[in-house]
C-alpha cells in the first residue's frame, strides 16, 4: 500500500472513530466518565454464533480488539505493540496509526465501547463479523478535557470485520471498516 493510500485509509478510519465518539455540548463541562480498565472487554449484548467455535472465536477477537482499543485510547503510556495480540494487516496498521495520531494531538479516550450485536459468518473460507457498536458512553478529549468529537456523530456504528485464525491458533482481526449506522 502506498503512503498516500495508507494516509487515506487512516484518515477515513480517524473520521469514523471521531464520528462515533460521544457527542457533547461544547459549552458543557467535560464528562466525568471513568476510563476503561486496561483488561476490560466491551459488553456484548447479543450473539448468534456462540455454538460454532470458529465463529465464536471470530466474535471474541472483535470484542478483544474493541477492549484493547478502548484501553490504549485511555492510557497513552501503554505500548501500541499490544495491538499485535489481536490484529494484523490493515486493521493493525489502521489502529496503530489512529492511536499514534491521537497521542500526538494529546487526545485521550474516556469511557468504553459497547458491542450491541455481533454476528459472525464463514463465507468462502473467510470469517466475517458484522458488529454494531455503541459509543454513547465514550468521549475523546483534548489535554484540557474538552471534547474533540463532532457534535453530529451517531451513537451507534456498524463495522464489518474479517478475522483469521493464526498458526498459533489465536484469532486475529485482519480488516475492519465502519460501514453505516445501526
Amino acid at each position: 500500500m502506498t503512503i498516500h493510500a495508507r494516509r487515506a485509509v487512516v484518515g477515513v478510519a480517524f473520521a469514523a472513530v471521531l464520528a462515533t465518539a460521544a457527542c457533547t455540548d461544547p459549552a458543557a463541562p467535560p464528562t466525568t466518565t471513568t476510563a476503561v480498565p486496561p483488561t476490560a472487554t466491551p459488553t456484548t449484548t447479543t450473539s448468534t454464533t456462540a455454538a460454532d467455535p470458529q465463529l465464536a472465536g471470530a466474535e471474541a477477537a472483535v470484542a478483544k480488539l474493541w477492549g484493547l482499543v478502548d484501553a490504549l485510547g485511555a492510557d497513552p503510556q501503554r505500548s501500541l505493540d499490544e495491538l499485535t495480540t489481536v490484529a494484523r494487516d490493515q486493521s493493525l496498521e489502521t489502529w496503530r496509526e489512529l492511536l499514534t495520531q491521537r497521542r500526538r494531538q494529546g487526545h485521550r479516550q474516556i469511557g468504553s465501547t459497547t458491542i450491541v450485536s455481533s454476528d459472525a459468518a464463514s463465507t468462502g473460507g473467510k470469517l466475517t463479523v458484522d458488529t454494531c457498536i455503541d459509543v454513547s458512553k465514550t468521549n475523546l478529549v483534548d489535554k484540557d478535557g474538552k471534547s474533540v468529537v463532532a457534535a453530529n456523530r451517531s451513537p451507534r456504528v456498524r463495522y464489518a470485520f474479517v478475522v483469521e485464525r493464526g498458526t498459533d491458533g489465536a484469532f486475529y482481526v485482519m480488516k475492519d471498516e465502519a460501514v453505516e449506522t445501526c
